[in-house]
């Protein structure tokens, strides 16, 4: 069941696999619906959340750590450490980072922060405004904070998954990352044509507009 959120879906970013494509809510500025306070108090009284168990993810749906989500994301961690949340928090992102948004993070006191660094290897055609350089300079950098990080591997498609691929990918983030996760895929109309372009994955053609898990 879904908890409370801070964010509608829209994502500045405009990845060609994602799945707010279909709604045309990539490449939109995300629109606050609660402030980081309000935020809070609904993560407080949401039935099946436990103060100090259950683990707070950041990120799902936009991406905190893009710079016109930062004010409010401080704000929001700001909330939680006065609360006194000590539940481990995730916070997802795909954004170039730097030592002064980083430096803000880490000097809000006791929260347990784990941040998962998007990195698939997939290129500007598939990413566009990415590359596969500043996408390892992003580790460095949360490495060098002290942030205990986890490489978030998704999607796996075609595009990224020879061989030679997957070893040149954990051969530098095993370096770097405490640990290198994949997920599964929802299925939705965009990445089914990414899937099938190439013609290497055959997708039946029922399928193609489907929406699902």
């Amino acid at each position: 069941m879904r908890g409370p959120i801070a964010f509608l879906h829209p994502t500045p970013y405009q990845c060609a696999y994602c799945a707010l494509k279909h709604a045309n809510n990539t490449g939109v500025r995300p629109r606050p619906i609660a402030s980081p306070s309000e935020c809070v108090q609904h993560l407080l009284d949401y039935p099946f959340f436990v103060l100090g168990y259950t683990p707070i993810a950041i990120g799902n749906e936009t991406d905190m750590l893009h710079p016109i989500n930062r004010e409010y994301l401080v704000e929001l961690l700001v909330a939680l450490q006065s609360a006194r949340v000590s539940n481990t928090i995730s916070l997802i992102t795909k954004a170039p980072l730097n030592d002064q948004i980083l430096s803000r993070i880490r000097a809000i006191p006791n929260l347990k922060i784990v941040v998962f660094l998007s990195y698939s290897g997939l290129g500007p055609r598939l990413e566009p405004n990415f590359t596969d350089r500043r996408f390892r300079e992003n580790f460095r950098a949360v490495k060098s904070h002290g942030f205990p990080i986890v490489h978030y591997w998704r999607p796996l498609i075609p595009d990224n998954t020879s061989a030679t691929q997957i070893r040149d990918m954990l051969s530098y983030v095993s370096t770097v990352a405490d640990a290198s996760v994949i997920v599964g895929l929802k299925l939705h109309p965009e990445l089914n044509r990414v899937l099938a372009l190439d013609g290497q994955l055959r997708i039946p053609d029922r399928l193609m507009n489907v929406h699902g898990e």
